[in-house]
């Protein structure tokens, strides 16, 4: 059955959206990795295995994120103590200051920058979007480009990746807006639309 010039759109919407809504669920998956889980007595139930951020930059950044939302950055003034090891203690320069004001709004669920329980299921939410929108992106460009069924393409992503990108898409790093950019420019600069 041949599709008709006005189900394409709506056809490519419910794909894209379905592209979008599984992947935050894998990467929600992704986040909590449920299984068996033992406690102390030694007997095993089913939870969620992963509560916590890896170390690194995460739990920094989802910190400085609500930070930024309750206004605590400016009233540090010119002697920033959250990052007192640092050689950014007496000037600092947030160099990631979009991708904070991205993360702000997954800390409304937390009273207060010692609530790591509400900072960190909000930092996980926060990477399952992250990485929903650039499976999106992903799939769009090759789309763009004509290929079809692109959205078979897209757990490539984590295939082709493996435990390196995976480990890589459990943390709250900028460097997947950057990838997002990186695509989006690919296929504009193909099409000749500077």
């Amino acid at each position: 059955m041949i599709e008709s010039a006005l189900d394409r759109p709506r056809s490519a919407f419910r794909e894209g959206l379905l592209v979008f809504l599984f992947t935050v669920l894998a990467f929600g998956l992704l986040q909590t990795q449920p299984g068996m889980v033992q406690r102390e007595d030694g007997s095993r139930y089913f939870g969620l295995r992963s509560r916590s951020l890896f170390v690194g930059d995460s739990p920094y950044n989802i910190r400085l994120a609500y930070l930024y939302r309750t206004g605590d950055v400016a009233k540090a003034g010119s002697h920033f103590h959250w990052m007192s090891s640092s050689i950014w203690t007496d000037n600092f320069c947030d160099k990631e200051l979009l991708y904070h004001l991205y993360l702000a709004p997954f800390t409304l669920g937390a009273r207060d920058a010692g609530d790591t329980s509400a900072l960190i299921w909000g930092a996980k939410l926060a990477i399952a979007v992250m990485f929903a929108f650039l499976a999106f992106v992903f799939w769009a460009v090759l789309r763009g480009f004509g290929v079809k069924s692109a959205w078979c393409y897209v757990p490539l992503i984590a295939v082709m990746g493996g435990l390196v990108f995976m480990g890589r898409a459990s943390e709250a790093r900028a460097w997947p807006i950057g990838v997002i950019c990186s695509l989006t420019a690919w296929l504009v600069m193909a099409r000749n639309r500077r």
